[in-house]
């Protein structure tokens, strides 16, 4: 089984993310914190690439 790249990781995100309709929403990102294992800093930051230019308000509470 082959890893996927950082591309296709940000593919897969826009990709999901653009079914739904988030122009001008208010939005919560529940993440990890950085205790857990796993490239959590990489899908926020993806995420938020994806979103920042769409919705009104991103906020980020991180789960411990």
């Amino acid at each position: 089984m082959k890893a996927l790249g950082d591309n296709e990781i940000y593919k897969l995100f826009k990709n999901g993310l653009e079914k739904y309709e988030l122009n001008n929403k208010k939005i919560l990102l529940i993440t990890p914190d950085n205790t857990r294992s796993g490239p959590h800093y990489l899908f926020v930051k993806y995420i938020l690439e994806i979103l920042k230019s769409k919705v009104r308000k991103i906020d980020i509470l991180l789960a411990l």
